[in-house]
Parts: C-alpha cells; structure tokens; sequence
C-alpha cells in the first residue's frame, strides 16, 4: 500500500528555525540601536516640550510616556533598516557569486 510522502518535518523545523534567526539578526541590533538613539536624543530633548509643541493628540501624555513612544518609533525606524540592510544582503549573495566566479575563470 502506498501511503502518500509525507513532509519532511525536519525541513519545515529548520525553515522555522531560519525565520527565527532572521528575525533575531533584525530586531536585537535595531533594539541596541533604539536605545542608543533615544539616550542621545532625549538627553537633549524633553519630550514634555514635544507634547506641547506637537498635535492636539498628545495632550494627555505624560513624561514616561513620551519616552516610550520616542523609544518605540526609534526601535521600528531601526528595524526598517536592519530588515532592508538584511534584505539586500540576502539578495546581493548570488550576483557576487556569479562576480566572483566570473573573475576567477578569466
């Protein structure tokens, strides 16, 4: 009787395992980042001034408050280029293969 081929588990357990990793090669150095962003920026920045010089919306926020939505914003601006800088990466791989190898043969 043949039984139909069932998936291979441990290939969808490495391609999980690689999203993982990715995600883990985009997020930890965009959060480093963030932190060292909003340091250098609100030490010079008090985001009470930013709430009343900002729109209406943000009326309500206070000091703490300001701080993690400045840390947020710096964190997802961050992740934007760690996730392009790694997209590019993972694109230019074969091309500069193909270059490395066209360079060698000649």
């Amino acid at each position: 009787m043949n039984y139909p081929a069932q998936p291979d588990a441990s290939a969808s357990r490495s391609a999980a395992m690689e999203r993982i990793w990715m995600l883990g090669i985009v997020l930890w150095p965009s959060l480093l980042a963030a932190c060292l962003a909003s340091l250098l920026f609100f030490a010079a920045v008090d985001p009470l001034l930013l709430r009343d010089a900002g729109p209406r919306l943000f009326d309500e926020l206070e000091r703490e408050g300001g701080y993690a939505l400045g840390f947020f914003f710096f964190w997802f601006i961050a992740a934007c280029a760690s996730t392009l800088s790694l997209y590019l990466a993972r694109t230019l791989r074969p091309v500069a293969r193909d270059a490395l190898t066209s360079a060698n043969e000649r």
